[in-house]
């Protein structure tokens, strides 16, 4: 959940009541910092375990891919094969996904290639899904088809909705809603969720969360469950009327896309912590 705070003192109890050696707590633990971005934090405890096993190598390795250090999950899987560590499944995904996210197609495609030859793990749904974003995120949309319809187990709705992001085909709402944004479009945006209400065609909300003082803090698209809310909004106005006179000038005028999530959580981290704390947001994407 991103519990930053709440995190570091479960770290701290662990530490004084002898249990920094019990090897499912630190492998808990890198995780739990790389979900965090802390990545420092996240190393540091993998650095001090001492019979590190592939659970331990994998967090690793996954925390540097979800972070976008694509490159240092790639060195530390050459460490954990220098080692005699035999990767797994899940290793191959998170290394696979951070190829993906840093735009690392030659290594992405070298690792797919050799994780059965070398290793004898089968690719997987999951690899495949992985490859097939890595070459949609580079443009490569026939080379993911292709790999697509290579596949020995059948492709799934996840794939096609991969496929379809990269091709940008206008024929699912979502990526017209996205195509749209990251175009500028807005009047096509409305027009879009204006059909989709009209449809009956909903969304699953996405939530940001934020932490303070050990509590977590949610919220969602144009939100009024929290017990501050009409504070927040109150905030998020004066920070908009701020970045006016900075002289920044939305280009959003809808104002389901004016409150989203991520705004309102940020918005609450200024209202109610001291100037200069550092905020950290999380979205369940």
């Amino acid at each position: 959940m991103c519990a930053f705070e709440f995190g570091e003192r479960v770290h701290q109890y662990i530490k004084d009541h002898g249990y920094i050696h019990a090897l499912n707590l630190c492998n808990s633990l890198v995780a739990m910092y790389s979900k965090c971005g802390q990545m420092d934090k996240a190393y540091k405890v993998f650095q001090e375990i001492p019979n590190k096993d592939v659970v331990s190598w994998t967090a690793m390795i996954s925390g540097f891919a979800n972070n976008g250090h694509g490159r240092e999950a790639i060195n530390v899987f050459r460490e954990m094969v220098r080692m005699g560590v035999s990767p797994d499944e899940q290793t191959f995904t998170a290394l696979l996904s951070g190829c993906s996210h840093s735009g690392l197609l030659d290594e992405g495609r070298l690792i797919f290639n050799c994780m059965q030859r070398e290793f004898c793990v089968v690719p997987n749904i999951h690899h495949h899904g992985c490859v097939v974003d890595l070459m949609g995120r580079v443009g490569l949309v026939e080379d993911a088809y292709e790999l697509i319809m290579s596949m020995k187990c059948k492709p799934d709705a996840t794939i096609w909705r991969t496929l379809l992001g990269a091709c940008k085909v206008h024929g699912d709402y979502i990526l017209l809603l996205n195509i749209y944004s990251s175009g500028g479009n807005w009047e096509k945006v409305i027009e879009t969720r204006k059909l989709m209400k009209e449809k009956g065609i909903q969304t699953t909300p996405r939530a940001s969360t934020i932490e303070l003082k050990g509590e977590i803090h949610e919220f969602k698209v144009d939100d009024t469950s929290h017990s501050r809310i009409n504070e927040v909004y109150e905030i998020l106005d004066e920070i908009e009327k701020q970045l006016k006179i900075g002289g920044y000038q939305a280009e959003i005028t809808d104002n389901r896309l004016s409150y989203h999530s991520e705004k309102l959580a940020m918005a609450f981290g200024v209202l109610a912590t001291p100037p200069g704390t550092k905020l950290r947001v999380a979205k369940d994407l």
